[in-house]
């Protein structure tokens, strides 16, 4: 029976896993950290969360995963979640790729390699959007000894935009050292602008 948290988290009933005490997300069946445990903070900056952090390095994921499908992925909900295995890696990407119809029938691209060992992927997602525009971004990550900090923001397209009207699914994933911490995310938006 799914129940929605405060500032747009979603959280679905489901099994717990590893040291975060992550959630398994509805249709993914993937580990959510979603606002490890907390609504999202608004207006911070994980680099600034407190003053015992520091800076982890945020690289965007690459490989197969370009600018389609961060406009067109497949998670149809606003979600924020932590993958920190295989089996979950290739669940979330398979829903990713669930939209993706090639002319000629070849099957979508394979997922991007990871290395869960020595890394874990964060990815924010803001679910269904009306037309193009729309962005997320996994923007910048800080660790404090007890809690991984990480800033996602999102950009609405301006009033005077010329876009197209066209179901999206905004996505992004970011790769980031793996840390066994709770994963504390800080929402903020960014002006709307034209991209």
């Amino acid at each position: 029976m799914p129940h929605r948290a405060r500032a747009g988290c979603r959280w679905r009933w489901g099994s717990t896993l590893g040291a975060l005490g992550l959630i398994a997300a509805g249709s993914l069946g993937v580990a959510l950290g979603a606002c490890g445990g907390r609504p999202p903070e608004r207006a911070r900056d994980a680099r600034a969360a407190t003053a015992d952090t520091r800076a982890v390095p945020v690289t965007p994921l690459g490989g197969a995963f370009g600018n389609y499908y961060r406009a067109f992925g497949g998670i149809a909900d606003s979600l924020r979640f932590v993958v920190r295995d295989s089996a979950a890696w290739a669940r979330v990407w398979a829903e990713l790729v669930s939209t993706t119809r090639s002319a000629d029938g070849s099957p979508p691209p394979s997922a991007p390699a990871v290395d869960f060992r020595r890394e874990l992927l964060l990815v924010a997602a803001l679910g269904h959007r009306p037309t193009t525009g729309y962005r997320v971004e996994v923007a910048n990550a800080a660790a404090s000894a007890d809690t991984l900090y990480v800033t996602v923001v999102r950009r609405a397209p301006d009033e005077h935009c010329v876009g197209m009207d066209a179901a999206t699914y905004p996505v992004d994933i970011a790769r980031l050292p793996r840390l066994d911490l709770p994963v504390r995310i800080i929402e903020r938006e960014a002006p709307p602008a034209c991209e």
